[in-house]
C-alpha cells in the first residue's frame, strides 16, 4: 500500500488562521494538539480538500475523553492503564482550556460554539487513534493521518512500513487471500497502551507489561508484627497503600516479576525471628539491580537470597496470600459494572486469565 505524501493530513500545515500556533509552547511540545485542530478544521470547512476523508472518520470512539465515571472506576484495578487514562483524560481538559482561553482573546477560524470540548475531544480521539509519525526535514516531529492506511486494523507482526520523498509504504507483513482483512502491525504496544490510545486491546498480547497485585496488611490486632513488616517492606522500597502491598505479576507466566517482590511476599507471613534475620540484611545489597540474576533470582531450582524459611508451614503460608489476593482480584473483575464500555471489560478479562494462571497453576514459592 502506497499513499502519496500530497494526501497526508499533517501536524505541521496548519492553515493560515492557525498558523501562529507553530510557535505556541502547547502545539511546539505536544504535535497530537496541532494535529487535532487540523482535524477540526477540516471538519468544520465543508468545501476542505479532505472532506471526504472526514466524513468516513467515526464520529463515536471510546478513549478515556469518552468514559463514564463506571468505566474509570472499572479500570482502577490496573494500575499502568488507569494512570495512563486519568493522566490523558486530566491532559486534554488542560489542552482545551488553554485553547478556548486562547481562541476567545485572539479570534480565528473557530466560532466560540465550534470549539466545544465535544468537538475538541473528538477530534484529539480521532488524532490519537490514527496518527503516525512521519518527519520531515523541517520537522522531525511531525505527525500524520494517512487516508486509507488508517483504516487499517492492527495484528501482532513485523513493522513493515517505510517512506521517500514522495510516498509513505506499507508491505503486507503476511500473506492475504482475496477477502481477508488487511491489517498492519501498530508496532509493539501493551494492551494498556492500546486501550487508552487507541480504544481496544488483544486477547493474546506477547507485549503486555506486569499485572498489578494486591494484598493485604493484617490489622495490628490480628498481627502484633505488622508495624515490624511494614517498615522492612518500606526499606525494600515496597509499594503500599491503605490498600495492601502492591507487586507485580508477569502477564506471560502469572509469576512475580523479581526476587524482591517475593521477598516483599514473603515478609507479609515470616515469624518474629525470621524477620530478626531480615532486620540484619544489608538493604543497600537487596536493592541494588544488578544483583538480579539472570535466573531471576533462582539456582538449581532453589529460591537464592530470600531469608530462611522457618518451615513448610510458611512457605506455604504465602503461596495462600498469592492465591487470595489473585482470587480476590478474580472476584473484583467479575463484579465490574455492566454498564462499563466493552472495551474495558475486553482489557479487564486479559488481565483476569493472568491472575487466574497465578491462582491455579503457579507455586511461587517451593523448597
Amino acid at each position: 500500500m502506497s499513499i502519496p505524501a500530497t494526501l497526508l493530513l499533517t501536524s505541521s500545515s496548519l492553515p493560515r488562521a492557525l498558523a501562529h500556533l507553530r510557535q505556541d509552547p502547547l502545539c511546539r511540545q505536544f504535535p497530537t494538539v496541532s494535529l487535532a485542530l487540523r482535524v477540526l478544521h477540516e471538519a468544520l470547512t465543508p468545501s476542505s480538500f479532505f472532506a471526504p476523508y472526514v466524513a468516513v472518520l467515526p464520529r463515536q470512539m471510546h478513549l478515556p475523553l469518552q468514559y463514564t465515571v463506571a468505566d474509570f472506576a472499572a479500570l482502577a484495578s490496573s494500575a499502568a492503564a488507569y494512570a495512563s487514562a486519568i493522566q490523558l483524560f486530566y491532559n486534554a481538559l488542560r489542552q482545551y482550556l488553554y485553547l478556548h482561553r486562547h481562541f476567545h482573546q485572539q479570534p480565528t477560524i473557530f466560532r466560540h460554539e465550534s470549539f466545544s470540548l465535544t468537538n475538541y475531544f473528538w477530534a484529539l480521539s480521532v488524532a490519537l487513534t490514527r496518527q503516525n509519525n512521519v518527519p520531515t526535514p523541517d520537522d522531525p516531529s511531525a505527525l500524520a493521518l494517512i487516508p486509507g492506511w488508517d483504516m487499517c486494523n492492527h495484528a501482532i507482526g513485523d513493522m513493515t512500513t517505510y517512506s521517500d520523498s514522495a510516498s509513505i509504504h506499507c508491505d503486507a507483513m503476511t500473506s492475504f487471500a482475496p477477502g481477508d482483512e488487511i491489517t498492519i502491525c501498530y508496532g509493539p504496544r501493551p494492551n494498556a497502551d492500546l486501550l487508552v490510545y487507541s480504544g481496544f486491546s488483544l486477547s493474546h498480547n506477547p507485549y503486555n507489561g506486569p499485572v498489578s497485585l494486591v494484598l493485604p496488611l493484617l490489622d495490628q490486632k490480628l498481627d502484633p508484627l505488622v508495624k515490624l513488616r511494614t517498615m522492612l517492606l518500606q526499606k525494600r522500597n515496597a509499594t503500599i497503600s491503605a490498600n495492601g502491598l502492591h507487586v507485580q505479576l508477569d502477564a506471560q507466566s502469572g509469576r512475580l516479576t523479581s526476587r524482591l517482590y517475593r521477598e516483599q511476599v514473603q515478609l507479609l507471613v515470616l515469624d518474629k525471628p525470621s524477620l530478626a534475620i531480615a532486620l540484619r540484611r544489608d538493604v543497600d545489597k537487596i536493592n541494588t539491580p544488578s544483583k538480579e540474576s539472570a535466573s531471576n533470582g533462582k539456582e538449581g531450582g532453589h529460591e537464592q537470597h530470600l531469608i530462611p524459611w522457618p518451615d513448610q508451614e510458611t512457605m506455604d503460608k504465602a503461596n495462600r496470600r498469592l492465591q487470595d489476593a489473585c482470587a480476590a482480584a478474580i472476584l473484583s473483575i467479575k463484579h465490574s459494572n455492566e454498564t462499563i464500555h466493552e472495551s474495558i471489560r475486553a482489557f479487564l478479562a486479559t488481565e483476569r486469565r493472568v491472575y487466574e494462571l497465578a491462582k491455579s497453576h503457579v507455586v511461587e514459592f517451593k523448597p
